[in-house]
């Protein structure tokens, strides 16, 4: 008695998913990337304290995501010039003091780094379906 397997399907299945892979990937890493730092802007933004408003609306994400070699990048930033003596602290005007930061976006990003595994997991299981279904 003998078995025999067709791997015509398989083989087939594994050359498209080969075709797809490289452009799944960063499909993969964009979406996530631009859900982690949507969430971090957020979190930042909600840190941050609201004098004025003007440092709140000074916090912006890169538009798009870049690669540099393996990794893929986006900025969050702050166009406020007195937004790092915030987030940091600084002396006070006489100098005999210190005020403490705020550390509004480093918070906010500590949070999204012990998030992001879930939220990546999301994206992968998202993509998988697509491919699979």
């Amino acid at each position: 008695m003998s078995l025999k397997i067709d791997t015509k399907q398989m083989d087939k299945f594994v050359a498209q998913l080969k075709k797809k892979s490289d452009s799944l990937g960063r499909s993969v890493c964009e979406e996530g990337l631009n859900k982690l730092s949507a969430e971090a802007l957020r979190r930042t933004k909600n840190n941050t304290p609201r004098d004025t408003g003007n440092l709140v609306r000074s916090w912006m994400v890169t538009p798009g995501v870049t690669k540099e070699g393996n990794t893929y990048k986006k900025e969050l930033y702050n166009t406020a010039d007195y937004a790092v003596y915030v987030e940091y602290g600084h002396r006070t005007r006489n100098h005999k003091g210190w005020i403490p930061g705020q550390f509004m976006m480093t918070r906010a990003v500590d949070d999204v780094e012990k998030m992001s595994s879930s939220i990546i997991n999301q994206v992968v299981s998202k993509y998988l379906k697509d491919v699979f279904s």
